[in-house]
């Protein structure tokens, strides 16, 4: 996979499922796997775990996301620290678990026509 793919690049090619490196404001990087995108509320969130557990962030534990579109129309990551927003993302990754096990349609879609219907959904509630 190409490597200066920026972080949403990454997130949004259904190809790649190469672990995402983010930058703190002190440069610090922190490396993430991806585990889902998730529309809510009108915007669209990451759900990351951490490549590397922490004594405080476990490996069943993940970090939520929003996607911001900054200076320029740049998309970037923003952390969540809202927990009504974070337990309604993890929500809606819980009940889209719950739907993949009742029901074998969505293994017959393509990856990017997923997408275009998240994305739709995600129009649809703006």
């Amino acid at each position: 996979m190409e490597n200066n793919m920026s972080a949403i690049d990454k997130l949004f090619d259904e190809n790649n499922n190469d672990n995402i490196v983010l930058y703190n404001e002190k440069g610090e990087a922190t490396e993430f796997e991806q585990v889902a995108i998730i529309p809510h509320g009108g915007k669209i969130y990451a759900l990351l775990s951490l490549a590397k557990p922490t004594d405080d962030i476990g490996e069943d534990e993940g970090l939520v996301f929003s996607i911001e579109t900054g200076e320029e129309g740049k998309k970037t990551l923003s952390l969540v620290t809202d927990d009504a927003v974070i337990d309604a993302v993890f929500k809606v990754y819980e009940d889209l678990l719950d739907e993949l096990e009742e029901s074998d349609e969505l293994f017959d879609d393509e990856p990017e026509d997923l997408l275009d219907e998240i994305l739709a959904d995600l129009d649809d509630e703006e």
